[in-house]
């Protein structure tokens, strides 16, 4: 059974959020029995605050536990640098090796891009932090799409446009 483990920064993107999980929702529901699991944790390992204001409580706390991904996602938002938890690039790597797919939602790319993830891959990033994006990382190309995979690794511009990411991976 696939499972996706969400990675949530301060002032994540909810719309983003909920696209994902709903989506997974949906899946199950219209097979009739639960094809997707999934799981959220936050760079804090507490409740973290969304750019709506609302706060997400996660479902495990910290890097060591939980089951293998199949997909990883990183949720962040207008500053997602600002919190570079320690733990969290073995964590990413750790899921990497065992074959999971990265990704990058809205700014989360940033935060792939921070761990040395993201070399030799294209990606997508939202349109008002692609400026600084490209600057910080001149090295890593980025492509004018709303959401795109490029091998092990995928990447969304946010909104709505996670649930056609979504979509797009469980096709």
């Amino acid at each position: 059974m696939p499972h996706v483990c969400f990675i949530l920064h301060p002032r994540f993107q909810m719309l983003a959020y909920v696209f994902a999980c709903e989506t997974l929702r949906i899946a199950n529901k219209r097979a009739s029995r639960g094809i997707f699991t999934w799981e959220t944790r936050t760079a804090t390992a507490e409740p973290v605050e969304a750019s709506n204001g609302r706060l997400v409580e996660p479902d495990l706390r910290g890097w060591m536990d939980g089951k293998r991904c199949d997909l990883l996602l990183v949720l962040a938002g207008y500053e997602p640098l600002a919190l570079r938890p320690h733990g969290l690039g073995q964590f990413l790597r750790r899921a990497a090796g065992a074959g999971a797919i990265l990704g990058g939602i809205d700014t989360g790319v940033a935060v792939l891009a921070s761990f040395d993830l993201l070399k030799g891959h294209s990606v997508v990033v939202h349109h008002e932090a692609e400026p600084g994006f490209r600057e910080t990382w001149p090295e890593i190309d980025v492509i004018d799409a709303i959401y795109h995979f490029d091998g092990r690794r995928l990447s969304s511009a946010g909104g709505t446009a996670t649930g056609d990411a979504m979509l797009g991976w469980i096709a």
